[in-house]
């Protein structure tokens, strides 16, 4: 497997957005309030594309201190 975390130190995921973060055309409140642009379709997309490509995608996040996400992706004996 290739995993990659990618880490930011922003405004974090509420816990009761926590289970949408997947969904498409979901945002947090506190990104709309921040007027930051966003579709709301870039986690939805990767997770789809990870998904049918056997990997997965996880994420650990703290309101106010930021979020880390964890990709892990199949490799073919072939890639090593």
């Amino acid at each position: 497997m290739f995993e990659m975390d990618v880490a930011d130190t922003g405004i974090g995921i509420p816990d009761a957005l926590k289970g949408n973060v997947f969904t498409k055309f979901k945002r947090a409140p506190g990104a709309i309030a921040r007027n930051k642009e966003g579709s709301g379709l870039g986690l939805y997309i990767i997770k789809t594309l990870l998904d049918l490509s056997g990997g997965s995608i996880t994420f650990d996040s703290t309101e106010g201190k930021g979020t880390t996400f964890k990709v892990r992706l199949p490799m073919s004996q072939s890639s090593i």
